[in-house]
């Protein structure tokens, strides 16, 4: 089943959601019709946040079933958000790189 939706207008959903197969970080909205839609329609948990500020995390992060890097732009309270949020299997770590948009250059299954 697939689905079409937009996030603050954009189709460009990548960067503002990262789904792994057991988790999806989604970016946080003024709108809460994407969270709701999300909610209601994927068994998983979702988990709202923002890195830096900002709600583009699907650039900034990557992860798999087993674990989430993170840019070095998540802040202390955003990373501890995202790890409390997460299943305590799923490691997660920030990693101190020059890239901030890990999304758009690391492939992990």
């Amino acid at each position: 089943m697939s689905f079409r939706i937009d996030f603050h207008g954009s189709s460009e959903v990548g960067a503002y959601m990262s789904f792994a197969n057991t988790y999806c970080l989604v970016g946080r909205s003024t709108s809460g019709n994407t969270l709701k839609f999300l909610l209601e329609n994927v068994d998983m948990p979702i988990i709202e946040t923002t890195i830096n500020g900002i709600s583009m995390v699907g650039s900034q992060v990557r992860g798999n079933k087993n674990g989430l890097i993170l840019s070095s732009a998540p802040t202390d309270q955003e990373l501890m958000h995202i790890r409390n949020s997460l299943p305590d299997h799923i490691m997660v770590k920030r990693i101190d790189e020059r890239l901030n948009a890990l999304g758009n250059v690391v492939l992990c299954n």
